[in-house]
């Protein structure tokens, strides 16, 4: 019998620089080549880009040559050229404007050339953004008989993210098609997939968790810095910030309570607005490849985790998995009440802070100095972090496959 082909479209993927790349890496690396064979579909970020490779997976790089285009933001540009590249991509949502039309037309093109049995083919399109889901509706229209998988990493209508009700309604019915069409659909956490579920009017299709997870060699190195030293890597947005952070490290400044410190903040990405007394203690880094990242980490005494309530439940945060598999302690501020607050409790790995309380930040903060201190780390959940490394979780990806046909 013929291999299974399982087509995986996104547009995030290596060299892309991101926790949804990680991901879609894991599905196409980890899933068994002797059983299936593997296609990627993905963008090209830039003609310079730096194609990656992976034994027995095809790779089709598609660059995008839409000529309007929502702008990218990096630390080089000044403040007022970040806030005008906002502004411009805030009028692009607004208009409603498809800046990815051009890969959509090509991504499907190259999977129709891809395909050969179209009765043993499973498409898996992961979101965001839209785009993917827009090439696997077209394709399973035109080949109802492929399945189709939708890994929608963040949800969809009960994501809330909006700039405006045009998109709440625009994503309310992305969603429904979603749910007419797709024969599983995958997310990161019980509360986006109970929320999935309950909308749900096919009894046959499959929703599952699946977590995203770490990619190296789970365990901390033993060794402590000289000086005290606190890391953050990822980017800051809206509510997102470290403001509640640095009114914490004022506190512990003006008290004394740390004689000296350090904080990195690792692809933080346009404009960190640090208070200038904490200026002399922190360095920005840019975004580096997934490796250095999780070497940075490792080489942490702390690691910082900001997630502020949201209107709904079930947000991790990817990088949150990367910190337990390094197995430094976590400050986490956060929703006490969420998904995130239980695994870190569950694993060991921190204590948990409201996101919006100086107080119990300066605690969480004191609680890893105090481990330093001593030269100690925190009892942790060894065997629930290792469920966590991609390959395990992957596993389950390939039962879901397997149960398509069941």
């Amino acid at each position: 019998m013929d291999k299974k082909h399982i087509i995986i479209i996104s547009v995030y993927f290596p060299p892309i620089i991101s926790v949804a790349s990680n991901r879609i890496f894991a599905f196409a690396k980890y899933l068994d080549s002797s059983k299936y064979k593997i296609s990627v579909i993905t963008l090209l970020s830039s003609k310079s880009a730096t194609k990656i490779e992976i034994p027995n997976v095809d790779i089709h790089y598609i660059q995008n040559k839409q000529w309007i285009k929502r702008a990218t933001f990096a630390k080089k540009y000044p403040f007022l050229i970040h806030k005008f590249r906002a502004a411009w991509n805030i009028m692009l949502n607004k208009m409603g404007v498809n800046d990815s039309r051009s890969w959509e037309k090509q991504a499907f093109k190259t999977v129709e050339k891809c395909a050969t049995n179209w009765i043993n083919t499973v498409i898996i399109s992961s979101y965001p953004t839209e785009s993917p889901l827009a090439v696997a509706s077209k394709i399973k229209q035109k080949h109802p008989e492929l399945k189709w998988i939708a890994d929608l990493r963040d949800g969809i209508s009960n994501n809330s993210n909006y700039s405006s009700d045009y998109f709440k309604n625009n994503h309310c019915k992305i969603e429904q098609n979603v749910l007419s069409q797709s024969d599983a659909i995958t997310s990161v956490s019980k509360p986006i997939i109970d929320y999935l579920s309950q909308k749900n009017t096919r009894k046959n299709r499959i929703i599952k968790e699946i977590r995203n997870g770490f990619d190296f060699e789970s365990g901390n190195n033993g060794l402590f810095n000289a000086v005290f030293t606190i890391s953050y890597v990822g980017t800051f947005y809206e509510k997102r910030n470290p403001n509640i952070f640095f009114k914490a490290i004022e506190i512990i400044i003006d008290q004394k309570l740390i004689p000296n410190f350090q904080i990195n903040f690792v692809g933080v990405g346009g404009v960190l607005l640090v208070p200038s007394k904490l200026k002399k203690y922190i360095s920005i880094i840019e975004k580096v490849p997934y490796s250095e990242a999780v070497e940075l980490m490792r080489n942490s005494d702390a690691l910082l985790l900001v997630l502020p309530v949201g209107e709904n439940k079930g947000v991790f945060s990817g990088k949150i998995f990367d910190y337990l598999g390094v197995m430094r302690p976590i400050i986490p501020l956060i929703d006490p009440d969420d998904v995130a607050a239980e695994l870190i409790r569950e694993t060991g790995a921190g204590k948990v802070a409201a996101w919006d309380s100086v107080d119990q930040a300066l605690e969480s903060i004191l609680w890893t100095y105090h481990l330093w201190e001593k030269k100690t780390l925190p009892n942790y959940n060894r065997d629930q972090i290792q469920s966590y490394h991609r390959k395990n979780q992957v596993m389950k990806l390939s039962q879901i496959i397997e149960d398509l046909w069941n």
